[in-house]
């Protein structure tokens, strides 16, 4: 799930103790139009980014935790430069805590892999997460999915950080089973589980090192014509905190392997490094993210880099918080676009 506000208040119902959460998060951006595009920066404005609100209730060592989404996007083709507004699901799960070695998590859930989608979304450094993870947006130039796995059903046993406490050191892990990446749908889109694997290595709240991984079948098409598609995809990570000082570093690789059509592999790579610091509730920020989706591409021109600085601020009386990004997008020869962006956010957590 994601971050409970600092002032959300539990009450007690037979037993049963319970706590809502959320937070609305308002844009405004404005996108550089490219002259050789109908659909790149040509829908600037307001934008509502999420509209969240979940309910945790627990009782002892268990709990369940269900959330929903209310302003989610909805297009209906690649590249469509508009969206409609949709309620859905985003966190439904039941969590039993075994010991401090091991929780079990069952329904639908973030997968234990790519460490920005398992940022709390109220507590991101950047409006956005890294390119590597979210793709390229439509609007902001030519729409490429990411390597992000995003939620998913299944089950899931981990324990975030165990309290050993070995001279400093201490370990997390997750292993987890699920439906695959099906986005959205209530069922498995095929009869094959997708795996997980996660594991932690932390000293003291200084240095934390993840490395993670997954292998899923993906079926694509309409009956009776369905494509099976192998995807693999590894994940090396760090994260840095000294003082006030904050560094972040990713490495994500991914392979599919198109196991009914016979076409060629195509491998992906992508990653960021960012650090960012804060000082009387001021936050400043830089992050390099690149994106190669297609690392196999004989014209080798769908790589995209990103340099976006970041300027924040943080209420102290009131639960509001506020960013400035500053986005400048660099395409290979070939597919270069005038796109650059800024983008200011307002958020109110609860």
């Amino acid at each position: 799930g994601d971050a409970f506000g600092t002032q959300a208040e539990e009450q007690v119902v037979g037993g049963i103790h319970v706590r809502w959460n959320g937070y609305v998060r308002m844009l405004a951006e404005v996108i550089e139009n490219d002259s050789k595009s109908a659909f790149i920066g040509r829908n600037d404005g307001f934008k509502m980014a999420n509209a969240r609100i979940g309910l945790l209730a627990y009782k002892g060592d268990f709990s369940g935790y269900v959330s929903l989404e209310a302003a989610a996007g909805e297009r209906e083709t690649f590249n469509d430069p508009n969206a409609t507004f949709r309620v859905m699901p985003r966190d439904m799960y039941l969590r039993y805590n075994v010991s401090r070695f091991a929780r079990v998590t069952a329904g639908r859930f973030k997968t234990p892999y790519d460490i920005s989608s398992l940022e709390a979304t109220a507590l991101r450094t950047f409006i956005e997460q890294p390119v590597e993870s979210r793709g390229v947006l439509p609007t902001q130039g030519f729409e490429v999915n990411g390597m992000a796995t995003d939620r998913q059903l299944g089950v899931m046993i981990h324990a975030e950080r165990m309290n050993l406490d070995l001279a400093g050191f201490d370990f997390g892990y997750a292993i987890a089973l699920t439906n695959g990446f099906t986005q959205n749908m209530a069922l498995n889109d095929n009869d094959r589980p997708a795996a997980f694997a996660r594991l932690s290595m932390y000293f003291r709240d200084w240095v934390a090192l993840n490395a993670a991984g997954f292998a899923d079948t993906r079926t694509t098409g309409d009956l009776p014509n369905l494509f099976d598609e192998d995807v693999k995809g590894v994940e090396a990570s760090a994260l840095g905190h000294i003082g006030d000082l904050r560094l972040e570093a990713q490495w994500l690789y991914q392979v599919t392997q198109f196991e009914t059509s016979g076409r060629p592999d195509v491998s992906a790579m992508g990653g960021h490094a960012q650090v960012a610091y804060e000082l009387w509730n001021i936050g400043v920020a830089y992050r390099f993210a690149f994106f190669d989706p297609n690392l196999d591409d004989l014209e080798d021109a769908d790589r995209v880099i990103e340099h976006t600085l970041g300027l924040g601020y943080t209420m102290e009386s009131l639960p509001l918080r506020f960013l400035l990004n500053g986005t400048v997008a660099q395409e290979q020869a070939g597919r270069k676009l005038s796109n650059n962006r800024l983008t200011l956010l307002a958020q109110f957590t609860f």
